[in-house]
């Protein structure tokens, strides 16, 4: 039996690193393991879901006359950690354990309804919270959603 010209250890070896580049390439961007608030990255997958806090006027401190909004919010499995750019805003602060960040669509960008309660993929821009009317810590000024599929997932994962 004539042989391959690469033992399959290799190939495996070689399918291994392309599948992990392959996953890298869709990752977002980091500075020193974190993700940095600044340009738009590709990659944020989690869970799509809404989350209802108080709203105007008081945000929580007038709970007999808030209103009560719904906001979108993308629960990330793992965590992140966010990293403030050289230069970046003031108000850019480093955040460690990030599991759910809120989701701000960006013009032209909307959420589309029927994804809530799936596992997406989201391209956007990340931006710390300032004020009342944020119920997370970070951001993500959403430019691009989509649905991860089965087959857009790494081998083993759920």
């Amino acid at each position: 039996m004539k042989q391959p010209p690469f033992p399959r250890s290799s190939c495996r070896a070689a399918l291994a690193a392309a599948a992990l580049l392959s996953l890298s390439a869709a990752a977002p961007a980091v500075a020193d393991g974190c993700a940095s608030y600044g340009p738009p990255a590709e990659g944020f997958v989690g869970m799509l879901s809404a989350l209802q806090m108080s709203g105007p006027p008081g945000y929580g401190k007038t709970p007999d006359i808030d209103t009560v909004e719904t906001v979108p919010v993308l629960q990330l499995s793992p965590p992140i950690c966010v990293a403030p750019k050289p230069g970046g805003a003031p108000g850019d602060v480093a955040e460690q354990s990030v599991d759910t960040v809120e989701l701000a669509a960006a013009p032209g960008a909307p959420i589309p309804k029927d994804l809530f309660g799936t596992k997406v993929m989201v391209k956007g821009t990340l931006s710390h919270a300032s004020g009342p009317d944020h119920p997370t810590a970070v951001v993500l000024r959403v430019i691009g959603v989509r649905q991860v599929l089965k087959e857009d997932a790494p081998a083993g994962a759920p």
